[in-house]
């Protein structure tokens, strides 16, 4: 991916938890999302959102939530750029 640092972490998709910033929308291909830590240092970490089946995904961002909401903003652009298109 050619990202500086270490990836530390995969967390799954946390689809039907009960806070807002914590679910993700599935990809458009149809899978879950993993968030993905970038460990730069002991006190520094970035994150952000991939989909493993297409390789999408979400740029990198100070906090897991924030990588998540971008993701989410992504993904409902492109429904709605699919939908127009589908008319």
């Amino acid at each position: 991916m050619g990202m500086a640092g270490n990836t530390k972490s995969r967390t799954p998709c946390e689809a039907g938890t009960t806070e807002e910033s914590q679910i993700m929308k599935r990809c458009t291909c149809g899978e879950r999302p993993l968030v993905e830590e970038i460990q730069h240092n002991e006190d520094f970490s970035q994150y952000f959102v991939i989909c493993d089946n297409c390789g999408s995904q979400s740029g990198t961002y100070n906090t897991a939530e924030f990588a998540i909401e971008r993701w989410n903003v992504r993904i409902e652009r492109m429904e709605s750029k699919n939908d127009v298109c589908n008319r």
